[in-house]
């Protein structure tokens, strides 16, 4: 729709380019925009910015950047007329469209259209049918979602790999093991239970030129979020969306719910079934004590030596301490906690004696046979079963409920049992995973001290862990000379 232009301005142009689903890397708004640089050259218009929202939709109702930039310049008189290509770009919701106009309105702000010409906000049949335009936006996408959620649905029912417009990682786009990814996905969930963090396997792939299915750099999130994915495990699933229930009710569902795990999938899985729930468990557990990036441990003993005094994790730190020719600092263990009598240790002997003491204990002729029993695939095998039998008896309960067989009221007792037992069968599969990745690796070395030698300061950090646990005392005098009847040592293994 084409009418008189009314209104004049001498401020500059912004053009608002925007396309829910690029295939082609930018090209679609790369497109939009050139043909509306020629629309400013036709009105005599200077072009100051490009607001652009490159595959978000405009029906979903999820934020768009640069349309809120845009509308906060034409509030603030930045910019005099808006162009853009036709009026379903701007939106596919008639309330939300009725606002923008408004606010163009307001503003004495031109709306010029590639395809639709110069719009006149302030006449009113004008502004009936293009508002009528955008309510058969509105329904045009409506009818797509609609269509596109049941063939979702079909292929979810039929056991289908999930086709997406961004490939998984480990996977081909027809949902086969990608040839090179797959088997570094598996040496990550090998890893991560052994002990070893996301940030450390992330920065590796990047040393090695491993990029991500965009083509961007890995890191501790993304591998996360690929990891954690029930298609990684070969499970069909749908995701609960938090817009669907109420607060109380999404807090009420637990991270597993969340999920929506339907059933395993007719694709090969890159990861175990087995594995990939050992591992969701661990990563997803709230106990887990994470490395946040920029502050992944550098040494071996911080957040595992124990202070004497209040119990609280020890810290590192480098201290200078007064001695005749010593011109660097020393590196110190220290806690954090208030007052006196806090223990203080240098760094390098209380490390030393505890790496002899982890190496002395490996070599002993009972250690390696404690060890190998640590990984006990039966038990793992009899955790799993049960936690299936558990799921199942819950999706029984929810049908039962839903179909008014169980009151609300026993429902909600009997759910609460169920939750309880799977995370207990959830927490010692972690233990399980986590005890038995590390100390079985090391069970099968005949050189640990050469494995010592060679082994990432995480596993070290694990092992420890595993074997021990290191209370520093206070001494009360100088830190100088090392004293190991301060430190007690109970051993775990």
């Amino acid at each position: 729709m084409t009418t008189k232009t009314t209104t004049t301005t001498t401020l500059p142009a912004g053009i608002y380019v925007r396309i829910s689903l690029d295939k082609h890397d930018g090209a679609g708004v790369e497109r939009q925009e050139e043909m509306c640089r020629k629309l400013a050259a036709e009105h005599g218009l200077e072009v100051s910015r490009v607001y652009s929202d490159n595959s978000i939709s405009a029906y979903s109702g999820k934020d768009r950047p640069g349309f809120i930039n845009l509308l906060a310049d034409v509030k603030a008189r930045k910019i005099g007329a808006v162009l853009s290509f036709a009026p379903d770009r701007i939106s596919r919701n008639v309330g939300e469209y009725e606002l923008f106009k408004a606010t163009l309105k307001n503003t004495h702000c031109r709306l010029i259209y590639v395809n639709g010409g110069e719009q006149a906000l302030d006449d009113p049949n004008a502004d009936l049918i293009s508002t009528m335009l955008s309510g058969v936006s509105q329904w045009e996408s409506a009818i797509k979602s609609t269509r596109v959620a049941a063939a979702f649905a079909q292929h979810r029912s039929r056991g289908d790999y999930p086709t997406k417009p961004n490939r998984l990682f480990g996977y081909t786009r027809s949902g086969e093991p990608h040839p090179t990814e797959a088997a570094l996905v598996r040496d990550a969930a090998t890893r991560i239970l052994a002990g070893e963090s996301l940030r450390r396997i992330a920065r590796e792939w990047e040393e090695k030129g491993v990029t991500t299915t965009s083509g961007g750099r890995p890191n501790a999130q993304n591998l996360r979020k690929s990891l954690l994915t029930p298609t990684m495990g070969g499970f069909t699933h749908y995701g609960l969306k938090k817009k669907d229930y109420t607060a109380a009710e999404w807090e009420k569902l637990s991270a597993w719910d969340k999920l929506g795990i339907i059933g395993r999938g007719n694709w090969e899985p890159v990861l175990d079934p087995e594995v990939w729930q050992a591992l969701w468990a661990h990563l997803t557990n709230p106990a887990r004590t994470t490395n946040r990036v920029g502050n992944a441990p550098q040494h071996l003993l911080s957040g595992i030596a124990l202070c004497g005094k209040c119990g609280a994790p020890m810290s590192c730190r480098k201290k200078w301490y007064k001695k005749k020719g010593e011109g660097q600092p020393k590196r110190v263990y220290w806690c954090k906690g208030r007052g006196g009598g806090h223990p203080t240790r240098i760094a390098e002997p209380l490390e030393r004696y505890i790496t002899d003491l982890v190496l002395a204990r490996l070599y002993q002729a009972d250690i390696i046979g404690d060890l190998a029993a640590g990984v006990d695939t039966d038990r793992r095998a009899e955790l799993t079963a049960t936690r299936d039998m558990v799921r199942g008896r819950m999706a029984d309960l929810e049908q039962q409920a839903t179909l008014g067989n169980v009151s609300m009221d026993q429902f909600g007792r009997m759910n609460k049992a169920l939750t309880d037992q799977l995370e207990a069968i959830d927490a010692e599969l972690v233990e399980l995973a986590g005890a038995g990745g590390v100390l079985s690796e090391v069970a099968g070395v005949t050189d640990v001290r050469a494995w010592w030698a060679t082994a990432t300061l995480e596993l070290k950090r694990e092992l420890i862990r595993a074997l021990m646990t290191i209370t520093i005392e206070h001494t009360g005098g100088p830190q100088s000379k090392f004293n190991p009847e301060y430190v007690t040592v109970d051993w775990k293994v």
